[in-house]
């Protein structure tokens, strides 16, 4: 079940960021052997709150295309530009603050600095 979180949400974000994603076959087949079978007529409450509507493909489609479109999610979805971005994406690194130059700041709420609240118990 781990395995497809990394796999089809590894996808999500590549295809948000406008990366190329790419994944072993061995991995793929794997996914494909736990996803097809939710996807039978007849089978979809075993995989109800799992996935979205099957997306069809084409026949012959490579497998990840196939284990998307199994999940409900489109293969062919690109997201849009934004801003000035190229076409296809980009991602674009801010520089980041040296963590000594950051200052800790506890939660006004916490009993220990630098940690959330904690719900009590009941």
């Amino acid at each position: 079940m781990a395995l497809d979180e990394l796999v089809l949400h590894g996808w999500d974000v590549d295809q948000a960021t406008g990366q190329a994603y790419e994944c072993e076959p061995a991995i793929l087949e794997a996914l494909y052997q736990f996803v097809a079978p939710l996807a039978v007529p007849g089978q979809e409450a075993q995989g109800e709150g799992l996935f979205g509507p099957v997306i069809e493909v084409p026949e012959g489609a490579p497998l990840l295309d196939r284990v998307i479109g199994l999940s409900g999610r489109d293969p062919a979805w690109v997201r849009e530009p934004w801003g000035d971005e190229p076409p296809g994406g980009s991602v674009r690194v801010v520089e980041s603050m040296p963590v000594e130059d950051v200052e800790e700041r506890p939660h006004p709420d916490s009993p220990i600095p630098g940690t959330l609240p904690q719900p009590p118990h009941p």
